[in-house]
C-alpha cells in the first residue's frame, strides 16, 4: 500500500514540476518534508499510510488548466502502474511469486484508480483528487479560494512583507467565505497587513 503511495504521488510530483509549480511539501507514509524559509525540514507524522504532495504555482497564467493537470497525474500514474504491472504479469510465462505480485499490483492499482474517481463529500477534512477535480473543472467559487489560497501562499514564500500585499489580495482574503483554517489564516495576515503599514 504504501508502494502504491509513492507510485501515486510520484504522480503529482511530476505533474507540478512539468508544469512550473514549487513543491513546498512532501508526504510519504510517516515522513513529511516541508520548505521554510528555503530550507527542508523533515518531520515524523506518525500515519503510515498517507500521502501528498503540496505545490504552488511560479505564475499565475493558466492557473485552473496547470492544477487540473497537477490534480490528475496522481490518478493517471496509478492507472499506468496497473497497466505496466499488467504488462508484465501476461510477459512472464512460470507461475510463481512474481507473477502472482504483479497480478496482485495490477488488481489493486486498476481497483483504487476507479474508486478514485468517486468524489468526496463536501464535508470531509481533505478533499479527494475526484472531489478537487470537479472542483477546479467547474471554476466554482472553490476554486477561486484555492486559487486565493495559492496567490498567499505565494507571497508568503516570496517573502513579500504584508504591507506589500496588493489591496485586491487583502479584498479577496477579507471577502473570503472559507473553512475555519484559511479564514484564520486570512485575519492574521490582513491584520499584519494593517499593523505593517
Amino acid at each position: 500500500m504504501l508502494f502504491r503511495s509513492v507510485l501515486h504521488e510520484a504522480g503529482h510530483l511530476l505533474g507540478a514540476l512539468m508544469v512550473d509549480f514549487e513543491v513546498i511539501g512532501i508526504c510519504v507514509g510517516p515522513m513529511r518534508a516541508t520548505l521554510r524559509h528555503g530550507h527542508w525540514k523533515i518531520q515524523y507524522s506518525g500515519k503510515l499510510f498517507t500521502g501528498s504532495v503540496s505545490a504552488i504555482p511560479r505564475r499565475p497564467d493558466h492557473w485552473r488548466e496547470r492544477v487540473l493537470l497537477v490534480v490528475a497525474a496522481g490518478p493517471a500514474m496509478t492507472l499506468l502502474s496497473g497497466i505496466f504491472a499488467a504488462i508484465l504479469f501476461f510477459y512472464i510465462a512460470e507461475p510463481g511469486w512474481p507473477k502472482t505480485f504483479l497480478g496482485a499490483m495490477t488488481q489493486l492499482n486498476c481497483f483504487l484508480f476507479v474508486l478514485g474517481l468517486i468524489p468526496n463529500p463536501a464535508s470531509a477534512p481533505v478533499r479527494s483528487d475526484a472531489r478537487l477535480f470537479l472542483i477546479l473543472w467547474s471554476d466554482s467559487a472553490e476554486a477561486q479560494e484555492i486559487f486565493l489560497h495559492h496567490v498567499v501562499t505565494r507571497l508568503e514564500v516570496d517573502g513579500v512583507r504584508p504591507r506589500e500585499y496588493p489591496i485586491a489580495v487583502i479584498h479577496a482574503m477579507a471577502a473570503a467565505q472559507t473553512q475555519t483554517r484559511p479564514m484564520l489564516i486570512y485575519s492574521q495576515l490582513i491584520t499584519l497587513w494593517a499593523l505593517d503599514r
